[in-house]
């Protein structure tokens, strides 16, 4: 069953409105998630809206480890596994996400239901605040202050029960490699790229160096709501897990640019406003450490997670520029270009960084 189950209305309209719901009455609901969502674990997004006995609304995602979707996101039933599919389930069953503060918070957690077929009906508040790709370069440094100041408090509290993400960077580096090695382009921003993932033992030892805290690890523009002035709202937690500092907050600014939750020509503003809200974050918090090497870290980051951008944006096949087309809404060749220039940039500041650890 894939859309909302009326059975579940009125328990989740008594959580909404605090108080008893015997009957929701007529609820509508809303697909939030293509018909085939790429990430095979999340089966569909819907939301729910009943007017009985007052207008409430809610968020209904329902998980299944059938292995549809990408194949770049294959679901798994192994709990260690980097996208073992119930882990957003117990990321809010377990309170963990109710633990973030410091600004930063998850949606809120309503209820869970089984459903046919094994799968889960995760039921969460309905965010109505504005999507990142709304924001200023001021809010995303202010939502980067946020996450500093609550991964801080996070890595005295965290306990491991064995089901969150860990080494999801070099994980994620390795499942990229094959697009690396598979490109023959001949450009100088790809040399530079392939000779930093050839350093990446070193890069990702000195990021290993940070406190180890709780990390999104898709911490980017489409996952994050907000408005001025109030709490970041961060959604989609498949891959939450055990990390350190840099791993968030380093690649923040380019993910932002590379999903178009931001202008691409904004990165290197927006890159310096996240650098300087994480650290004003972390001393929030009562941080003492090295300002000069985490932001370092967090430029090494940022440049290995997508130095597979300049292989895929070197030489794009005619369907990958027509896959772009669909995903984004805009002309292929205007996506080739836009990611060659982010990678232009962030291998550049990466191999920088790199140089001066």
């Amino acid at each position: 069953m894939l859309t909302p189950d009326p059975r579940e209305h009125a328990s989740i309209a008594s959580i909404v409105l605090d108080e008893p719901v015997w009957d929701a009455g007529d609820v509508e609901t809303e697909l939030l998630s293509p018909p085939e969502p790429p990430a095979s674990a999340t089966v569909a997004v819907y939301r729910a809206r009943g007017s009985v006995p007052r207008p409430w609304s809610a968020v209904c995602k329902v998980l299944a480890g059938d292995r549809r979707g990408h194949p770049n996101w294959p679901a798994s039933d192994d709990m260690a596994h980097w996208y073992w599919w119930r882990r957003e389930e117990m990321a809010y069953t377990t309170g963990l996400l109710g633990q973030l503060a410091g600004g930063l918070r998850a949606p809120r957690f309503l209820n869970a239901f089984g459903r046919p077929g094994g799968r889960v009906a995760l039921w969460i508040e309905d965010v109505t605040a504005p999507r990142a790709s709304t924001w200023s370069v001021g809010r995303y440094g202010e939502s980067a202050r946020h996450l500093g100041r609550a991964q801080l408090e996070m890595t005295s509290v965290l306990a491991d029960d064995g089901w969150l993400v860990r080494d999801f960077l070099p994980g994620y580096l390795a499942r990229h490699d094959g697009i690396v090695a598979g490109s023959t382009a001949d450009w100088e921003v790809l040399v530079a790229a392939r000779a930093l993932l050839s350093d990446r033992a070193r890069l990702l030892a000195v990021v290993d160096e940070f406190p180890s805290t709780l990390c999104h690890h898709d911490f980017h523009a489409l996952n994050l709501f907000g408005d001025e002035g109030g709490p970041s709202i961060a959604i989609d937690w498949a891959f939450v897990g055990i990390g350190p500092l840099p791993v968030d907050a380093g690649p923040f600014a380019a993910d932002a640019v590379l999903d178009y939750g931001a202008p691409v020509a904004s990165l290197p503003e927006l890159h310096e406003a996240v650098e300087t809200g994480f650290v004003a974050g972390l001393r929030d918090g009562g941080w003492a450490g090295d300002d000069v090497r985490l932001r370092l870290a967090m430029r090494v980051a940022a440049g290995l997670k997508f130095a597979w951008v300049a292989a895929a944006a070197a030489d794009p096949s005619p369907e990958t520029l027509t896959r772009w087309e669909a995903h984004y809404g805009r002309d292929g060749a205007e996506v080739r270009d836009d990611r060659r220039w982010v990678a232009e940039w962030l291998v550049g500041m990466a191999a920088d960084a790199a140089a001066r650890l």
